[in-house]
């Protein structure tokens, strides 16, 4: 939270008058935002967090351990990493929730964008900062991802090709990469779960979600991404969980796949086949500075 004020301050520094003598209006509102997105976020924790105790205090009385010890767990995964519980109704909250952002936004988002205007991209940069930093510390993911409480579909698409993920229609075989069309069409549409270790991805129109295997390529065998369906009530492999780490507006998409393929990212590839461009997904090294190639953009299906 230190960090979130300290940018905050350098930000609302930038949003001075010329004269200097009062902070601007935008500074004030800023200000107030912060402060009410915190009240209202806090408000809704407090009460999320008391129906998991209501919950967990009936379960013991009436000796469910089972149900005990899974409402215990999902209250640890909420406090630690905001990630939302089964066990208790949850829509309130996900409303509140959303309400507080979305007036947070529209606060910060028009001052973002006057920074940006003025050319000013240093300090719209640590205005961007301080908004990702405070959406963290609420959801427990910032400004690259959407809202993902009320687990909306998503498209994600390749910041160096602008060309987004698509299913096969049977689910089988590599994934493509395609012009985006959005919910018109479902195998473009993805759903991301967040799981106590990483992200499962999990197509809209398929119900399969995105594995790693071994596959022919040419006359080798290379790993890929693919989609494959979960099994209900199980544990999701690690070939299915992928770490999503925030650059800004973009993410990356990393392996967690204990095989020959952890730590390796998805990336889009262009090559010449017979004079013609064509696009693939690869698993590839992560760079220590990731290219457009490695980014992808994650937004809400429109």
């Amino acid at each position: 939270m230190k960090r979130i004020a300290a940018l905050l301050l350098l930000a609302a520094c930038w949003l001075v008058t010329p004269a200097g003598a009062q902070p601007d209006r935008q500074m004030a509102a800023l200000a107030k935002a912060k402060e009410k997105f915190e009240t209202e976020i806090s408000k809704a924790d407090d009460a999320l967090i008391g129906s998991l105790d209501k919950a967990l205090t009936k379960a013991k009385s009436s000796g469910n351990k089972a149900l005990a010890e899974k409402v215990a767990y999902e209250r640890d995964l909420f406090v630690n990493q905001r990630i939302i519980p089964t066990t208790v109704p949850t829509a309130a909250y996900v409303k509140q929730r959303s309400q507080a952002t979305a007036v947070l936004l529209s606060v910060y988002r028009p001052a973002i964008a006057a920074l940006s205007k003025a050319k000013k991209d240093d300090e719209a940069v640590a205005l961007e900062s301080a908004l990702s930093d405070l959406l963290k510390a609420a959801r427990g993911y910032g400004l690259a991802l959407p809202d993902l409480a009320s687990r909306p579909p998503v498209i994600i698409e390749s910041k160096a090709t602008g060309l987004v993920l698509e299913s096969r229609k049977d689910g089988r075989g590599e994934l493509m990469l395609r012009e985006k069309v959005g919910r018109r069409n479902a195998l473009q549409c993805w759903f991301l779960d967040r799981d106590e270790k990483g992200y499962v991805i999990t197509n809209a129109q398929t119900k399969e979600s995105l594995y790693v295997t071994l596959a022919a390529v040419g006359d080798t065998t290379d790993y890929r991404v693919y989609t494959n369906p979960l099994e209900a009530d199980k544990a999701v492999p690690d070939r299915s969980l992928f770490q999503l780490t925030e650059l800004r507006d973009g993410v990356t998409l990393t392996s967690l796949y204990k095989g020959g393929a952890k730590g390796s990212v998805l990336a889009a590839a262009e090559k010449k086949l017979k004079g013609v461009t064509v696009h693939e997904l690869l698993l590839t090294k992560k760079e220590s500075s990731p290219s457009d190639k490695q980014i992808w953009i994650i937004t809400e299906a429109k």
